[in-house]
Order: structure tokens, then C-alpha cells, then sequence
């Protein structure tokens, strides 16, 4: 298998420029989604 981050805490700020989107607008807490993808 192997990991993917993504930049936001998912499901807020899915998809492109999580950070960003964030900044924009003026989230005080924020964070990283790792996810385990397995092998088919």
C-alpha cells in the first residue's frame, strides 16, 4: 500500500489549495487527512 496527505482535514477544503482556501478564510484550526491506500 502506500499514504496520501492531503492539506486540510477532510471533508473541509476537498480538492486544490486546501492552505489557501484556509487562509482565505480565516480558519483558526487546521490540519493534515493521511489515508492508508490499500493494494488492490
Amino acid at each position: 500500500g502506500m499514504l496520501n496527505v492531503h492539506a486540510s482535514l477532510l471533508p473541509r477544503w476537498r480538492g486544490a489549495a486546501p492552505i489557501i482556501h484556509a487562509l482565505m478564510n480565516g480558519d483558526k484550526i487546521t490540519g493534515v487527512t493521511i489515508m492508508k491506500i490499500a493494494p488492490k
